[in-house]
């Protein structure tokens, strides 16, 4: 799967260098807005936003899916979107390149969003984007064989017991790739890149701390115990859970459709502790950004505030596809009666916005090679995690 993807985004890239050297990338055009979103990111819906403002405003916005490298290349080519609607970490590659332009919310958008995702959307004592949409994983059950969400991981291993004479393991999520993972080594303080107010010390990496070796331990000795199998890819983890294999899964709102087709009655809750401390996921911030090509960027910000982040188009566009927990506070308390966004929000509250810096970049290889030492118990967890934290700093 990983090599058929990378094809396809290889091929994609080829595309648009050669689109690029026969200047055949669309290009934003003075007085009509090109925005750039994710296919899988309410698209349909964004869609029919933009053709409402057209009809409102006369200006015309057409709307176009793609990838970030797509908008990486054509900006800094000095073509592409005035517009491009993605998650917060691909910030720093973006600011650092000069690809993005600041941002000054009215009062009015600032006072209406989550400040959680303003953070997200910050750097350098700047604003860079418009929040939209927050995701976190979180633990996901099914209510067929899980009464109640488990507290704590000792809870986790307790209803493994109890559910061996069915045949049946209790948990299991994707163990090739750190992020599905990362909420065990965060919950007691383990982090990627230390925070500061003006974004994050790139020298103080925290994946080794006393709280990661912590939350390592414990997803060695799961392992170990027969409690997590070993080995599980996210699409595994998936089909164990569809499948009935397994009670229990972590992952994020992005799986809610799928299950719901399935007809499994799941339930969302907080992360399992960790030596008394909640489970601290990665948190995800969709959000709109300015390009600094684009030769309309007052009527960009006009069309954000006054379009994308109206309550009426965030319900569309989570009703086209889930935006998890809305950054929007209004659009998210007239969702509060939901039990699937309030068990995600839950989990979002005790994680943090994963870092936007460039070096974040550097962080997924050595921890996910730290990551599968652990699972195969290679050797202690302590010292797989100092060679990442060793490699991170050595980028």
């Amino acid at each position: 799967m990983k090599n058929k993807i990378r094809t396809r985004r290889l091929r994609c890239l080829a595309a648009l260098s050669l689109a690029l050297a026969a200047g055949g990338v669309a290009a934003a055009e003075q007085g009509k807005l090109l925005v750039w979103v994710n296919k899988d990111k309410c698209f349909d819906a964004w869609v029919g936003t933009a053709e409402r403002y057209t009809k409102q405003t006369g200006v015309p916005v057409k709307v176009e899916a793609t990838i970030p490298d797509f908008f990486h290349n054509a900006a800094a080519a000095g073509k592409g979107p005035d517009v491009v609607i993605w998650a917060h970490d691909i910030l720093g590659r973006w600011v650092a390149d000069g690809l993005l332009q600041p941002v000054v919310p009215s009062q009015r958008v600032r006072d209406a969003i989550d400040p959680q995702g303003w953070q997200a959307f910050s750097l350098g004592r700047k604003l860079w984007g418009y929040p939209i949409g927050i995701e976190a994983i979180h633990l996901i059950y099914n209510k067929r064989y899980v009464n109640a969400p488990p507290q704590s991981f000792d809870d986790v291993v307790a209803l493994d017991k109890r559910l061996a004479p069915q045949n049946r393991k209790a948990i299991l999520w994707d163990l090739s790739h750190i992020y599905y993972s990362w909420p065990l080594l965060a919950a007691n303080g383990g982090y990627a890149f230390k925070s500061r107010e003006d974004g994050w010390n790139a020298n103080d990496v925290g994946v080794a701390n006393a709280g990661a070796q912590k939350g390592a331990n414990l997803l060695a000795r799961l392992v170990k115990d027969g409690v997590l199998p070993n080995g599980a890819s996210r699409e595994e983890a998936e089909s164990a859970f569809l499948e009935g294999k397994v009670a229990m899964t972590i992952d994020g709102p992005w799986v809610w459709d799928k299950l719901k087709d399935a007809n499994i009655d799941f339930g969302t809750a907080a992360i399992p502790r960790v030596g008394g401390k909640p489970g601290a996921p990665f948190v995800g911030v969709t959000g709109a950004m300015v390009s600094r090509a684009s030769p309309n960027r007052k009527i960009a910000a006009e069309f954000i505030e006054n379009a994308l982040l109206t309550p009426a188009a965030l319900k569309a566009c989570n009703a086209d596809k889930s935006l998890g927990v809305p950054a929007d506070l209004r659009v998210r308390a007239e969702l509060a009666s939901d039990p699937h966004v309030r068990g995600m929000s839950e989990a979002a509250r005790n994680g943090a916005p994963m870092p936007n810096n460039p070096e974040m970049t550097y962080f997924w290889a050595p921890m996910e090679t730290a990551l599968e030492g652990i699972v195969e118990g290679r050797k202690a967890p302590a010292e797989l995690l100092g060679a990442a934290a060793k490699r991170i700093r050595e980028r």
